[in-house]
């Protein structure tokens, strides 16, 4: 069996973060750069 990494759900403060970038008309993948977070998140 493979082990899988652990993961981390995403906080409020960034759920926040990736509304504001969304009606700012950021892209996915440069909300991830800016989180620092996978693009698949």
């Amino acid at each position: 069996m493979h082990e899988r990494t652990p993961y981390q759900q995403l906080q409020p403060e960034e759920r926040l973060t990736i509304a504001s970038l969304h009606l700012q008309g950021s892209s996915i993948r440069a909300m991830a750069r800016i989180l620092r977070r996978s693009p698949a998140t």
